[in-house]
Formats: structure tokens, C-alpha cells, sequence
């Protein structure tokens, strides 16, 4: 039986030993600055993109097109059946774009999955498809489990300001001013694919304590976890909270990754976050 094939987007975060070892292609998603659009992995200096965001200019993202998808389609249609897991519908519309690729190459067998997540969170779900996969797992297996992990992983972050979620809109002007007002640290989570605003925490330090217990709160720690701590040029800061989640978890794989500058751009440097999914169920 055909192994199927696991495709992704550019917004996908796992440790770079997993993209050596396997060749998962990665859509990219668009990052439009100064007139000029860049597509994340291929043509966009992220270097440049923090010097222009650190001017003060915020950048855009937009979906790939579905041609881009198609394309991948069509390269792999010969390898065996394929599966597209991207990030949230609910943030993003990638998946509308990946799902009107299939029109365009009817032939090739493709199953689209909302990973209803973002970041490592989509990265956990493609990490399990593949591994199910070179295991001789079939689309059902796969599906049932990608349903689990979607339901079961606590993804939680905190800004370093709230400008820029303010202007994506991905989290309410109301809410981002009471936090500016009082100079408290929100926490956001993602739930149901989208991103909520949760308690805000007094201050910065208190802000990354509070990350990992309520992670904890999520999943517990009598079992043995996948863990990643993600961020957007906070590396310090972010490798201080991988020790802490690793003391207080079982983790089975743990990580630090850098955002995507497609995330980035509406979470601003200096977001950091903790995402945690229990090892199996």
C-alpha cells in the first residue's frame, strides 16, 4: 500500500532535525511590506523583515494561492495518497486555499485537515501524521488520531505588547486596552482554532511563570508529553522557559522554535509561548 504523503504550510514549527529527515513540503504563506510580497522560506530575508518591523511598520500576510498547493499535488501524486494539515481555518484562510487546490488537480487523492492550532501546535499533528504514515498507518488511523492531538494540546502565549494583535484584529480592541491601561501581561490561548483572550498577569516575569501552570492546569503531569516553547525573538527568555516546562513535565520531546515571520507579524517580537500535548493518548 502506498505511503501517504504529508503536506503542510509555512507556518508549521518543529525542530529542524524533523525537516532533515523528512521532505515534508511547507506551503509558504506571503508577507507583504513597502509594496513588495515575499513568500515565507523561499524570498523573505528575515532579518530585513525584523529591521522593518522594529521602523515601526507593520507587515501583511496573505494565504497561498491555491495554485501553490496544487503544485506540491501534483508533484507527490505518485508516491501514494496525500494529506494537507494547516494551520487554524479559524486564523487563516490557507485551508480554503489548500481545499480549492484539490479542484484543480481532481485526479490526485487529497484529504485537507484543519489542525484548528498554530505554530509547534500544527507542528505536533504533522510530526504524528508522518510518523503514522512511514508506519503503514492508513487515512483513517491518521484522521482519528489527528482528531485526539487537535483536542488535546494547550497552546498558551503572551505578548510582549498588544499593538500588534490589536491590529490584526485577532484579539479585541476592548481587551487590549484594559491591558495597556493597567500595564498587565494578557495571556492568549488558542481554543477551537481561534484565539482568546485570557487572565493578564501583572507583570512580564509572572506572565511566563503563569504560561506553564496553566499549561499544567490543561494537561497534567502524570503522563509523558510533547512540549515546545515558541517565540519571536525572545531566545533567552525562551530557553529559561523550556528548563521550566521541562521540570515540570515528563516530556518526551521538548523543543524551542522562532516563529514564523507570518505569526510574528500579529504577534510582534517578543512574543513567547508553551504548547503541550500528552505523548499518546
Amino acid at each position: 500500500m502506498p505511503t501517504i504523503q504529508i503536506v503542510t504550510d509555512s507556518t508549521c514549527n518543529l525542530p529542524s532535525g524533523f525537516w532533515q529527515d523528512y521532505a515534508v513540503p511547507r506551503i509558504p504563506i506571503a508577507v507583504q511590506y513597502n509594496g513588495h510580497s515575499f513568500r515565507e522560506g523561499v524570498d523573505l530575508d528575515l532579518a530585513h523583515f525584523y529591521r522593518v518591523m522594529e521602523s515601526g511598520l507593520i507587515p501583511q500576510t496573505s494565504q497561498p494561492a491555491p495554485a501553490d498547493f496544487a503544485e506540491a499535488y501534483q508533484r507527490l501524486a505518485s508516491k501514494g495518497p496525500l494529506l494537507a494539515i494547516t494551520l487554524s481555518s479559524g486564523l487563516s484562510g490557507t485551508f480554503q486555499s489548500a481545499q480549492l487546490a484539490r479542484t484543480e488537480v481532481p485526479d490526485v487523492d487529497v484529504t485537507v485537515w484543519d489542525s484548528a492550532s498554530i505554530s509547534a501546535g500544527l507542528g505536533f499533528q504533522v510530526w504524528e501524521a508522518v510518523e503514522m504514515a512511514g508506519a503503514g498507518a492508513d487515512l483513517s488511523a491518521i484522521l482519528d488520531r489527528l482528531q485526539w492531538r487537535r483536542e488535546h494540546t494547550a497552546l498558551v502565549l503572551t505578548p510582549a505588547t498588544l499593538k500588534y494583535l490589536q491590529a490584526s484584529g485577532r484579539v479585541g480592541r476592548l481587551q487590549g486596552a484594559l491591558g495597556t491601561m493597567f500595564d498587565l501581561k494578557p495571556l492568549i490561548v488558542v481554543q477551537s482554532g481561534l484565539l482568546q483572550a485570557g487572565e493578564r498577569v501583572r507583570t512580564r516575569r509572572k506572565a511566563l511563570a503563569r504560561l506553564v501552570t496553566w499549561a499544567e492546569e490543561q494537561v497534567g503531569v502524570d503522563r509523558p508529553v510533547w512540549a515546545a516553547v515558541i517565540h519571536a525573538r525572545a531566545t533567552d527568555e525562551a530557553r529559561m522557559l523550556l528548563r521550566e516546562v521541562q521540570a515540570h513535565f515528563q516530556c518526551e520531546r521538548s523543543f524551542t522554535a522562532e516563529l514564523p515571520a507570518s505569526l510574528t507579524v500579529h504577534g510582534g517580537p517578543g512574543i513567547i509561548g508553551v504548547i503541550v500535548s500528552p505523548a499518546r493518548p
